[in-house]
């Protein structure tokens, strides 16, 4: 067979802008396939000369995520098409390079979405001193890691120093007490726990096209956004564009979407959706730009916004933006992260930023609704936000943000699973089949919660109430809910056991 003789131009610049795009895009995605095709060829490997129940993995510290996407990033090996290519056989993260305890239930939810085509098992290693690690942060990162499902943990690392090992704690005494304590605290809810289901009404678009063309501080957004989420005790799954386009979306009745890239067949799923009756929540420039970078107005069709002009996400004047709809009545702030200037035609603005712009516009679509917010709300949950002087692993975050991520609930009409009475407190909620549910609870504030208030919407046909802290609780009814107090330190197990 002859050879096929392909001629190259001499220079990337003679082909063209469209071409350009497409060949930079292609690109990155053939260094995805291909990194994934060498993980696949070494995993079989291992199954030739290991034993069956040896399982597969490489380590994805959480160095990257804290930039943007340490798993997704420009550099990065993409986690979701290893696994969902069976290119390995276990998901396993790292808790090392901050302490900042919401990054680690980002990085859990992204390896459940990661897995759940192939169900490989997630693996973490809890790093007990490094980067600042105490005793606080040690029970709140198991919390979050058991009560996602994760069935491996590794404390890391023993050491000692003498032979060589970083990160030692061997010669510290303090972890040994906080380790056995954590450990006892999960056993005592473990029967629920290991087999505990998470159903979630709200989805957070992961966009594998933004971390091709975007910047770190759009990436930085998105996790924002989810602490806030977190800290408002509203479930969600990262879901990726192609679930969208699989017909995932179907299961859920809110959508949140701040990356500006997006498969434009994706955009067309959304609004297909919306039309349909879900609630889709947009903040500045998301979802404006395809895979190739090209502008795409399937959002601000339905929006009526003519145009747009984003200012620079590094501007940090807080903008006022008084609401009147959907939201109680008071003034709003918001920092000036990527703060757009629309040009509307037929909009419904429900908001306007001091200046008299548009900051916020809501629109009916089929059956569906959208709500836009022209800032990065993420960027400025974040920015607004105190470090804790004891603490400094945790922060204060305002409340202003988090009443901005609420509205699309209020808007889809969505009941939380679980409500409580104080903030940046998170409550995972389980179910067990017919034997009950668990409520892993994880205080993200510096200091206790005391007289804690928490509403129980889904209780099924409870018998008893147990906290693994407190032990047997009082509650009572209120219609279908149930009610209940207690003093939250830094976790908490609440155990529901339903009737035989």
């Amino acid at each position: 067979m002859d050879p096929i003789v392909i001629s190259l131009p001499s220079s990337i610049d003679n082909l063209g802008e469209d071409v350009q795009r497409r060949l930079y895009y292609y690109t990155r995605m053939f260094r995805r396939n291909t990194t994934s095709d060498i993980l696949k060829f070494t995993n079989s490997l291992a199954h030739e000369y290991y034993p069956p129940f040896v399982r597969t993995t490489i380590n994805f510290n959480d160095a990257r995520s804290i930039f943007g996407g340490m798993m997704f990033g420009k550099h990065a090996v993409d986690w979701i098409h290893t696994f969902k290519t069976q290119s390995l056989d276990c998901a396993m993260g790292e808790t090392g390079m901050r302490q900042e305890g919401e990054m680690i239930p980002y990085m859990v939810d992204l390896m459940r979405c990661a897995t759940k085509y192939h169900k490989q098992p997630i693996a973490m290693y809890i790093m007990v001193v490094y980067g600042g690690g105490n005793s606080a942060t040690i029970s709140s990162k198991v919390s979050s890691c058991v009560s996602r499902g994760v069935k491996y943990l590794k404390f890391a690392y023993y050491g000692p120093w003498e032979v060589g090992q970083t990160c030692s704690f061997s010669e510290a005494s303090w972890p040994y007490r906080v380790i056995a304590q954590t450990s006892r605290d999960v056993s005592a809810a473990e029967e629920h726990l290991y087999d505990s289901k998470l159903k979630k009404q709200a989805a957070l678009l992961y966009s594998r096209s933004e971390e091709i063309w975007g910047d770190l501080k759009s990436l930085e957004d998105r996790r924002y956004l989810y602490y806030g989420l977190l800290h408002s005790q509203i479930p969600v799954d990262l879901i990726t564009e192609e679930d969208v386009m699989s017909g995932e979306l179907d299961d859920y009745k809110i959508l949140y979407l701040t990356d500006t890239h997006i498969l434009k067949k994706s955009a067309s799923g959304i609004r297909d959706w919306v039309k349909g009756g879900g609630v889709l929540w947009l903040d500045a420039g998301a979802g404006s730009r395809d895979e190739f970078d090209y502008k795409i107005n399937i959002f601000d069709k339905i929006l009526g916004i003519r145009s747009r002009k984003r200012r620079s996400a590094i501007v940090q004047k807080i903008m006022p933006i008084t609401v009147s709809k959907c939201l109680p009545q008071k003034v709003y702030k918001l920092s000036g992260f990527g703060k757009e200037k629309l040009y509307v035609k037929n909009g419904s603005i429900t908001a306007k930023y001091k200046d008299g712009t548009p900051a916020i516009i809501i629109r009916d679509f089929g059956k569906g609704k959208i709500i836009y917010i022209a800032g990065k709300v993420g960027l400025s949950y974040h920015a607004r936000s105190k470090a804790s002087k004891k603490l400094p692993h945790l922060r204060i975050y305002p409340d202003d943000e988090r009443g901005l991520i609420q509205s699309a609930v209020k808007l889809a009409g969505v009941v939380k699973p679980v409500e409580l009475n104080s903030p940046q407190v998170e409550a995972v909620f389980g179910t067990v089949g017919d034997k009950g549910a668990v409520i892993s609870l994880i205080n993200y504030n510096p200091g206790p919660v005391n007289d804690l208030i928490i509403k129980v919407n889904y209780p099924g046909a409870i018998t008893s109430l147990k906290s693994v802290k407190k032990g047997k609780l009082k509650y009572k009814k209120e219609g279908d809910s149930i009610v209940f107090k207690l003093s939250l330190g830094r976790t908490d197990y609440i155990v529901l056991n339903y009737k035989e």
